[in-house]
This record gives structure tokens, sequence and C-alpha cells, in this order.
């Protein structure tokens, strides 16, 4: 069962609404009655401007998404606090500190643990510049941690 969605999460959602309002001359959203409202979800999505990709589906699904982002966004204490109450999950990419690596085990496990409790989690597997090798890449970034998932249940 999914867990209630947290104050600063819908606070966020709403100003990030208004907001992508007056940014956008339209948004649309198609077979919304497809998301499902409980259960394991994993969205992924490798447009190159995640951010702006973050913003649109977590105003546009109803329910908490917990994104993976950027551990430079955690650097300030009142960042870092709203980001830790919203579900964003922190990630060390190459670029951030290429001799933490190991820091995004934790970051999958954090996603597989977001997951086994049935909520959705909000990754942006891009890699590379290539259309080509970024889509198989992207593809198999993001179905690591579902298909964890999927054979820790069987």
């Amino acid at each position: 069962m999914n867990a209630s969605i947290p104050i600063p999460y819908l606070v966020g959602r709403w100003v990030l609404a208004v907001g992508l309002g007056f940014y956008f001359a339209r948004i649309e959203r198609f077979h919304r009655e497809r998301i499902p409202v409980k259960g394991s979800v994993l969205f992924t999505s490798n447009h190159p401007n995640s951010i702006t990709d973050a913003f649109v589906i977590g105003i546009s699904v109803p329910r908490k998404i917990n994104f993976v982002a950027t551990v430079r966004l955690f650097r300030f204490s009142l960042i870092r606090w709203l980001l830790t109450r919203c579900g964003v999950i922190p990630v060390n990419r190459k670029k951030d500190d290429p001799r933490a690596m190991r820091t995004v085990l934790d970051t999958f496990e954090a996603c597989f643990s977001v997951l086994e409790k049935g909520e959705a989690v909000g990754i942006f597997p891009r890699f590379a510049s290539s259309p080509a090798s970024s889509a198989l890449l992207c593809s198999t970034a993001s179905m690591l941690p579902s298909r964890r998932l999927f054979l820790d249940s069987l």
C-alpha cells in the first residue's frame, strides 16, 4: 500500500504546476488511466532535460514519485532537507565524483526498497548523446531495479 504523500511534496507539486503553467502553453497528458494508483511503478525518461521531465511527470501523475537525482542537489542543508522529505534519492554520477561510484549501489538499494514498499521510482538513465547507444543503455539501466524486484519475488 502507498504511504501518504508528504506535505512538502504536495506543496512542491502545486508550486511546480503553477510555474509550469506559465512556462508551457499547454501540457498534454495521454492515457493517465494507465498509471497504476497503487503498487510498484518505475518511471523512466531519457530526455536530455531530465529536470523538466521530473517536474512534468511529478505534476502529471497523481501519486508520489521518488525521483533519483544527482548528489550535487543535496549539497545545501535546506535543499537536502526538502528533497529528502519529498523522497528524492541521491545518486553519485561519474562526473560528480568518479571515486565515489560505489555509492551507486546504495542508490539502487534505495530504489529497490521503495519499489518493495509498492511505491514509485522515477529515473533518468541518459548515458550517451548517440540515440542508438543511449536507447540500449537506457533500457538496460532502467530495467535493473524492476528485474531485481521480480527475481526476488520468485
